[in-house]
């Protein structure tokens, strides 16, 4: 990944994984944080306890269910800095493919984890009124409508849907 970014789009690129060294780590954040790096490709490793306020721009590719790492993630790219005025995360969204192998409800599964952190994403976004993604995502697999005011709470869901029932 870091390879074919750095040829195709001629960009400083360093990844960063768990087996990359403190002392590199280091550096490579650094680096970045001074503008000699333009990207950083991380795999699972920038969650808690790591600085990068300068970082503007986060594309996550396989976001956490898990509440303190979703906020820790979300939180490298969203930290005040005297460099930027906003930062702007492009979460990428999972959608079980509509095919024999996943029956409805393995996807209905999968949908109410991923719409837990677009609804919470949604909810503290300056473009909040873009919410189609939700409307979708329910809609194409027969979901209640979701209740983004407090999206952790699976057992809210749960019992939103059997009213709705």
């Amino acid at each position: 990944m870091v390879e074919k970014i750095r040829k195709r789009y001629s960009l400083n690129v360093h990844g960063i994984i768990a087996e990359t060294k403190i002392k590199d780590r280091t550096k490579i954040l650094n680096n970045f944080n001074k503008g000699e790096i333009d990207v950083i490709v991380a795999i699972q490793c920038l969650d808690e306890g790591v600085d990068i306020p300068n970082c503007k721009y986060a594309y996550i590719l396989a976001s956490s269910n898990n509440p303190r790492e979703f906020i820790q993630r979300r939180g490298r790219v969203l930290r005040k800095s005297p460099f930027k005025d906003m930062g702007i995360i492009h979460d990428f969204v999972t959608i079980a493919p509509s095919i024999d192998f996943f029956d409805n409800e393995d996807r209905r599964v999968v949908i109410k984890r991923e719409l837990q952190r677009v609804a919470e994403f949604i909810r503290i976004s300056n473009n909040k009124k873009d919410d189609n993604i939700i409307s979708y995502l329910t809609k194409i697999n027969s979901l209640p409508i979701y209740g983004s005011h407090n999206p952790w709470n699976l057992n809210n869901f749960e019992r939103e849907e059997e009213i709705n029932e």
